[in-house]
């Protein structure tokens, strides 16, 4: 077996009269920085059929101009999805507060939450909790998902609702609660 090389000799393939060409390397004088300005553009609502869905499309149920604010901005976009979240995340720190609170009052909520006896009532506590979060935050976020909302009332109201928790885990606090 003859041993080939996969190349070929060259100038086997190359046309009658080639020469390789090299090209020089061409160099652009630097340009001064000019800063881009663009005329603002009306939307298209035959673009993007889902935005005339969420805005309105112009001229139908009485609205002139595509739901613009007085300025000739655009509205902002909505936020309920993560504010819904947010929430959602809040109300579960204070459920879970407010369910430490509840077993460390009454023997029989304690026995309730108890699901697996070595670990005692902490597994109903944080299972009640993750379930709840689980149902909570879907409800919200339909009934939310279209709204432009504050993030910063939402966010304080969260923060709220997380002290609330926070101070139901607190010993000394659900401590006061227990049967004497």
């Amino acid at each position: 077996m003859s041993m080939q090389s996969w190349r070929e000799p060259p100038g086997q393939w190359e046309p009658q009269g080639w020469e390789p060409q090299t090209r020089e390397p061409q160099t652009r004088e630097p340009q001064g920085w000019e800063p881009q300005t663009r005329e603002p553009q009306e939307p298209s609502w035959e673009a993007d059929p889902w935005e005339a869905d969420r805005y309105g499309e112009p001229g139908a149920d009485g609205v002139e101009e595509a739901a613009y604010l007085d300025d000739g901005e655009a509205p902002a976009e909505p936020n309920g999805g993560v504010v819904a979240a947010i929430v959602a995340a809040g109300l579960a720190c204070a459920i879970f507060g407010s369910l430490v609170v509840a077993t460390a009052a009454s023997p029989a909520i304690a026995k309730l939450m108890t699901f697996y006896w070595p670990a005692g009532p902490l597994t109903g506590k944080s299972t009640v909790t993750i379930v709840a979060y689980l149902v909570i935050w879907p409800n919200l976020h339909y009934r939310l998902r279209d709204r432009h909302l504050d993030l910063y009332k939402a966010f304080l109201f969260t923060l709220f609702l997380v002290g609330l928790g926070l101070v139901g885990t607190f010993p000394p606090f659900y401590q006061m609660f227990q049967p004497r």
